[in-house]
């Protein structure tokens, strides 16, 4: 009954970006087609999981540099101060890797991160433009 639903649940948690959640789903589906002495459903799923850790990677960095830099912007002024200089390279890493993985994940992380960039530097009309385009983008169609 479980091999049945995992297939749906790599494919929902795919089109999310929930890569934990397939890189999971795909070991339970490997494991249980070994168990099962099915050779080629079980190399399949291990191409796969090999496929998605760079992925999988990319994204742990990613948040990495994301939650290191809002660390730094929350602690203190003097410590936002120091760190303001960076933040558009960690923007751009982010960014790259966004365009590189194809990543709504990713995209929507430096957007986040610039979000915060703007409003330390004072510039609340570029918060506004940003999230318009997210809501452009991201609200399909609700108003």
């Amino acid at each position: 009954m479980v091999l049945k639903r995992i297939p749906w649940l790599i494919k929902t948690a795919m089109e999310y970006e929930l890569i934990e959640i397939v890189l999971e789903s795909l070991i339970i589906l490997r494991n249980e087609y070994s168990k099962l002495g099915k050779y080629n459903p079980q190399m399949e799923a291990e191409q796969q999981l090999q496929e998605l850790r760079p992925f999988h990677k990319t994204i742990i960095d990613s948040e990495a540099v994301y939650y290191d830099t809002l660390v730094l912007i929350n602690k203190s002024k003097n410590s936002c101060h120091k760190i303001r200089e960076t933040i558009p390279e960690r923007i751009k890493l982010i960014k790259d890797n966004a365009i590189h993985f194809k990543s709504n994940r990713l995209e929507i992380l430096s957007k986040l991160l610039s979000i915060h960039y703007y409003f330390i530097c004072n510039q609340s009309d570029l918060i506004l433009d940003l999230c318009n385009e997210l809501e452009e983008i991201y609200s399909c169609g609700y108003k």
